[in-house]
């Protein structure tokens, strides 16, 4: 298991109070996970050449900045209203971090390889994955998380290092 800075479990067990179960969703579902799925399709779209495939991505990244903006603005509601919640946002956020980064950073290499046809329909290499996700963190992330006065790339940079030093 992947400790996160903090001393926060990566594998987190539903919380009892169902606002902070609901920020979590929020957080890792539209704040983390679309935010970062725009270059991720823009990306795969670019490398993508079947007709049918490109009409697709064209419909997703339509999509998807409304469902990462409809994700931050509600954790903004949540962190105007609620006021338990401002003392969440940092956990929450570094644990779905993790769940995100288990997703999109750290993963193996696809085995076997890529064929020509996977390459046609928009499948990028792993590294592709890596790349997007720490422009996220470094982008987006940083940006939207700096104004609850959590630093999202320390906390990815601490989890990184964890990771690596575990040979994980």
């Amino acid at each position: 298991m992947i400790t996160l800075p903090h001393g926060y479990a990566l594998m987190q067990s539903q919380y009892q109070d169902p606002r902070k179960n609901a920020m979590f969703n929020v957080i890792l579902t539209f704040c983390l996970g679309e935010s970062v799925a725009v270059p991720l399709f823009s990306m795969m779209r670019k490398s993508a050449s079947h007709r049918l495939v490109l009409s697709v991505y064209d419909r997703i990244i339509r999509d998807e900045p409304r469902h990462a903006e409809f994700g931050w603005l509600t954790l903004a509601w949540m962190h105007r209203d609620w006021e338990d919640a401002r003392g969440w946002i940092e956990e929450i956020f570094a644990i779905a971090l993790g769940r995100i980064a288990q997703q999109y950073y750290f993963i193996g290499e696809y085995a076997p390889a890529l064929t020509g046809t996977e390459l046609t329909w928009g499948m990028i290499p792993v590294p592709y994955y890596r790349s997007c996700f720490e422009a996220a963190v470094s982008g987006v992330y940083a940006r939207r998380m700096k104004h609850y006065g959590v630093s999202a790339e320390a906390i990815w940079h601490e989890m990184k290092a964890v990771y690596e030093g575990e040979g994980v």
